[in-house]
């Protein structure tokens, strides 16, 4: 029998543990893609899964995705940004490689030791 565990990870202590784990990035604003690009380039990592919070129009956040090795997931609070959002990203050519989700705004959806780089954009915190 297989089972299915879903686990939600507070906000604080996935904070706590990201900091000890992986590279978080707070880009001032205003931003321009060009600068997301050299937050991916800084960070050092090579490729794996890239999570922009604050994604509003998705912009920037598909500018994130350098080559093949990333994966990027924008989220946003405001669901009334998502479809635009994805709207910005198909447009783009890059919808899947990029994708776009609504959260919380508290908690992040991913589980330990997965997401290489969390950018924050907007002084969006979690």
């Amino acid at each position: 029998m297989i089972r299915q565990v879903t686990s939600h990870v507070s906000l604080q202590s996935l904070v706590m543990l990201l900091s000890t784990l992986l590279l978080v990035v707070p880009v001032p604003q205003p931003s321009l893609a060009g600068n997301m690009t050299d937050v991916v380039e800084q960070s050092g990592i090579q490729g794996g899964l890239i999570v922009h919070i604050g994604c509003e129009d998705g912009k920037e956040t598909a500018s994130l995705l350098l080559n093949n090795r990333y994966l990027v997931q924008g989220l946003t609070a405001d669901a009334k940004q998502v479809q635009q959002a994805r709207t910005n990203v198909q447009a783009t050519g890059h919808y899947g490689k990029v994708s776009i989700y609504h959260f919380d705004g508290r908690n992040l959806p991913y589980t330990n030791d997965l997401v290489n780089l969390l950018v924050s954009s907007n002084g969006k915190t979690v």
